[in-house]
């Protein structure tokens, strides 16, 4: 069993089909079907279930699953050290909430792009607990989300860079109806939701009436047609299409600001790329650092 057995036997695995796994291999199903026999004939036992609607592992490919991501994660991360070593501009994969995606992010790409014009890069949106899964299990290089109170649960092989901080905001209609305790928040691993549902049960001292969107044009959409309030970033709030049609009203000292963090694995290898999304990322955070003020001594008065 070689690299490339692997390789075939963890593309039937993921996409569940002969055929999905040729067309993710770029062959012919028929080379797909020849490889995964030829790898049970050696192993001397089957690793899929057939069946109509596809392939499902057995208990010895699922024995055999995690050896196929370890190869897959092995091969990328020599493309990425040869591609390094060769002067090549190793591509990233990045990841970041909605709302750093739409109103952070692009500027950073675009000074990284600056330096490195010839460098390839994908950006996937996502909740600050699913990018920090994709980023544990190296499925991206790194990603930008949010909350210094979830950062101790981090797993030890997490390292965390700080970004930029938010200014939180009440958004609701420009005519709010006080009696309607309904939160227009993201799916459960937001950030910004779990501090929202604790923020509303202080305002109306009992659990808010819950509403789910999977983006924050739906959410802002359904505030400004009167179904219920929302906190969002102070940045996305304004930049909203719907920002005419809201009431925009700052939050408390407790609430209003939340820090924004890059993640990334510690053993990730640190390419080029890596290195100046670092270097630009410090950068902005020194930015939106105030300075420290001087002391001296206070002038007499005249």
């Amino acid at each position: 069993m070689d690299s490339t057995d692997l390789r075939f036997f963890r593309a039937v695995a993921t996409t569940g089909s002969i055929a999905g796994a040729a067309a993710e291999l770029n062959c012919v199903p028929s080379n797909v079907t020849a490889r995964i026999r030829q790898m049970e004939a050696r192993l001397e036992t089957p690793l899929f279930f057939r069946h109509s609607r596809g392939m499902r592992l057995t208990r010895a490919g699922e024995a055999l699953l995690p050896f196929a991501d370890q190869n897959d994660d092995l091969l990328r991360r020599a493309r990425h050290a040869v591609q390094e070593a060769d002067g090549l501009n190793a591509p990233l994969r990045l990841g970041a909430m909605e709302t750093a995606a739409a109103i952070r992010v692009p500027g950073l790409i675009a000074r990284l792009k600056e330096k490195l014009p010839g460098l390839a890069l994908s950006l996937m949106t996502g909740n600050s607990l699913s990018l920090l899964d994709a980023v544990t299990d190296r499925r991206i290089d790194g990603a930008f989300v949010s909350s210094a109170h979830e950062a101790a649960r981090w797993p030890e092989e997490i390292e965390a860079v700080a970004a930029f901080d938010e200014t939180m905001v009440i958004v609701e209609p420009q005519n709010p109806d006080r009696q309607n305790n309904t939160l227009l928040v993201f799916g459960h691993g937001c950030s910004y939701r779990q501090m929202a549902e604790q923020w509303m049960r202080e305002e109306a001292g009992e659990p808010p009436e819950i509403m789910e969107f999977g983006s924050l044009d739906a959410i802002m959409g359904c505030v400004a047609a009167g179904l219920g309030r929302s906190l969002v970033p102070e940045a996305a709030a304004r930049a909203s299409i719907y920002a005419t049609g809201i009431r925009i009203t700052p939050l408390g000292p407790r609430y209003a600001r939340v820090p924004t963090f890059f993640i990334r694995r510690r053993d990730m290898p640190e390419t080029r790329s890596m290195r100046e999304l670092l270097t630009l990322t410090r950068e902005m955070a020194a930015d939106a650092t105030p300075p420290p003020r001087r002391k001296g001594k206070r002038r007499p008065a005249a």
